[in-house]
C-alpha cells in the first residue's frame, strides 16, 4: 500500500494511505474483477505464455475496455494487467527488454480509465507470487 504524508486538521503530519480518503467516504472499497478471465471471455487467446499480458501487445484497447467496464460497474480500485509482465517470465521468453514498456503500458491503460470518471479511482499493480 502506498503511504503518503498528509497534514491533518490539527496541522500534524501523519502517514496516510491513498485508500484512506475512499474509506472515509464509503463503508467499503470495491476492487475490479479478474482481468485475465475477462479478457478470455472477450475473445483474447489464453494460449500465450504471457497469458493476459499478451493483450497489452495484441489489443491494448481491449485491456482499456475491461478497465472502463469495471469502473462503470462501480469499482474503486483498478488492478493493472501486470501479473504476467514480470522480469523472469519476460526474460525466459526472450522479451526482457519489454519489462519496462509493458508495465508502463499496463499502468497507463488503468490510469486512463481511472481518470475518465468524476470520482476517485485508485490504480494498483498486480504482482505474481
Amino acid at each position: 500500500m502506498c503511504i503518503i504524508p498528509t497534514i491533518n486538521p490539527e496541522g500534524d503530519t501523519k502517514p496516510m494511505s491513498l485508500i484512506d480518503p475512499l474509506l472515509e467516504a464509503n463503508p467499503f472499497v470495491l476492487l475490479d474483477g479478474g482481468m485475465g478471465q475477462e479478457l478470455i471471455s472477450r475473445g483474447v487467446s489464453n494460449t500465450s505464455r504471457l497469458w493476459s499480458a499478451q493483450a497489452l501487445i495484441d489489443d491494448p484497447d481491449m485491456v482499456l475496455g475491461v478497465h472502463r467496464d469495471y469502473v462503470a460497474a462501480g469499482c474503486d480500485v483498478l488492478i493493472t494487467n501486470t501479473y504476467s509482465t514480470n522480469g523472469n517470465r519476460l526474460r525466459d521468453m526472450g522479451m526482457g527488454d519489454q519489462l519496462e514498456p509493458m508495465n508502463r503500458k499496463a499502468g497507463e491503460l488503468a490510469r486512463q480509465a481511472a481518470e475518465e470518471v468524476d470520482r476517485p479511482v485508485l490504480v494498483v499493480a498486480s504482482l505474481p507470487p
